[in-house]
């Protein structure tokens, strides 16, 4: 069985962990960002590609995150990225609207529906699960409840 072995940091001058070195090529990737969001797609599905690199979500992620960290001097703009997943949900929407006006002849509400619960679950879209886990366990609770006295399950 071969051992798996060890991936080293790469040495000084090494061209495969380039970073944003500039405030314009990271400003350029911000935006790139920013524009990906708010056309409705993943974050996930985000790179850069550039002559001088190629990024993905996490990175741009961690310039963020570290940029957060710094307080009061940001360099991106935290109200960007929020407008950005605004016009995301927006364009969902609008979608979704389209749908319901027939203007796609094989669509199915459902699929948009389940669709909108996954991409927006962060935002409790559609959903509102504790009183509906409350509501499943009632049901569950008296249908144990009859099987322990050989009852019927009672409809309510």
């Amino acid at each position: 069985m071969a051992k798996n072995k060890a991936i080293a940091a790469p040495k000084m001058g090494n061209q495969y962990r380039k970073k944003l070195t500039t405030v314009e090529l990271r400003q350029q990737a911000y935006d790139s960002y920013c524009d990906h969001i708010a056309t409705g797609n993943d974050r996930r599905a985000w790179v850069f590609e550039h002559p001088d690199i190629d990024l993905t979500y996490e990175t741009i992620e961690s310039y963020i995150r570290k940029d957060a960290e710094l307080g009061e001097s940001r360099e991106f703009n935290p109200l960007k990225k929020k407008r950005a997943e605004s016009k995301a949900l927006a364009y969902w929407e609008n979608e979704g609207k389209k749908l319901m006006q027939g203007s796609y002849r094989y669509g199915s509400p459902l699929v948009w529906s389940n669709f909108m619960r996954n991409k927006f679950r962060h935002l409790g879209w559609d959903v509102d699960t504790t009183a509906q886990q409350q509501k499943n366990q009632c049901a569950f609770n008296r249908y144990a409840d009859s099987l322990e006295s050989d009852k019927e399950p009672k409809d309510k």
